[in-house]
């Protein structure tokens, strides 16, 4: 592009720098986002009236009142007529195969108040999930403020540089081929904002997980009160503090974002006058 080659050649690091913290960014930001499915995940399969609950609740009810016969068509039991028939499809026909699928589900479900975070492989209690959870978020939120942080300086360091080396267009174009949360316009584009903005939505991702999980608890205090008033108390307290300095981060790393895309509309507005004006040459 009408440059001299050794003017870009000298930014070269710089957009070399801004990529690899720009990757660094678009990694921590799909991170969180895993570590918050894992967390809803979660939180559906242990919370009281979830799918394994209910069919734990729904086997017991049945062998509760089954009457050991040959088969379900001659026993009697009291679920709905509905399940009796989803019963028979599984292959359950006899009061012993219904009560050794209780006894399964029972252990299923046992299991899954102690959960096992992947890869490391330590286990908690169901109930110090707003903890854990919490904590994980709060660390990862806290990486992503810092990376965007040196994304946004990044940034603004190499286009600064490619004013002084008289390369901005080139470096403008190189810099945002790359870009794929920031989305910079192609030079001569009318800008285009997006209807949702899926990288501000990011932000608030850990905060709906850590939300739905704190929510929870607090509506179901009386149960864990039952178990221990003070650790309930404990664990109520702790989520809520992480739930709040969630809050925080997310709001910090959105302004954080914000100033990058100015950068990136100053850039592209001063690029499209350096080219209207001819003061850089056309390939």
């Amino acid at each position: 592009m009408g440059v001299v080659p050794e003017s870009l050649d000298t930014i070269k690091p710089y957009i070399e720098a801004y990529n690899r913290s720009s990757e660094r960014s678009r990694g921590t930001f799909f991170l969180i986002v895993v570590a918050a499915i894992i967390v809803v995940t979660t939180f559906l399969n242990t919370r009281h009236g979830g799918w394994i609950d209910q069919r734990v609740r729904q086997a017991a009810l049945s062998y509760a009142a089954y009457e050991p016969q040959d088969s379900l068509h001659t026993g009697q039991v009291a679920a709905r007529a509905d399940f009796q028939d989803a019963l028979q499809k599984k292959g359950i026909l006899t009061g012993t195969q219904l009560k050794d699928r209780l006894e399964s589900l029972e252990r299923i479900n046992a299991d899954a108040q102690l959960v096992r975070m992947p890869i490391v492989g330590v286990a908690f209690d169901v109930n110090d999930m707003g903890i854990v959870a919490g904590a994980t978020l709060f660390f990862l939120s806290l990486m992503l403020l810092y990376a965007n942080s040196r994304e946004r300086d990044n940034l603004a360091v190499t286009f600064a540089r490619a004013r002084r080396a008289s390369c901005l267009p080139d470096a403008y174009e190189l810099l945002s081929m790359a870009e794929v949360l920031h989305a910079p316009p192609k030079v001569g584009d009318e800008p285009n904002p997006p209807r949702v903005d899926i990288p501000i939505l990011m932000l608030f991702v850990p905060l709906i997980a850590q939300a739905i999980v704190v929510g929870y608890d607090l509506a179901t205090t009386d149960y864990g009160k039952l178990l221990s008033a003070a650790g309930t108390i404990s664990v109520m307290v702790i989520e809520t503090i992480f739930f709040a300095l969630l809050v925080v981060l997310a709001f910090i790393s959105r302004r954080i974002i914000l100033d990058t895309r100015v950068i990136w509309k100053n850039a592209n507005e001063e690029t499209e006058r350096l080219l209207a004006s001819d003061q850089v040459l056309l390939p």
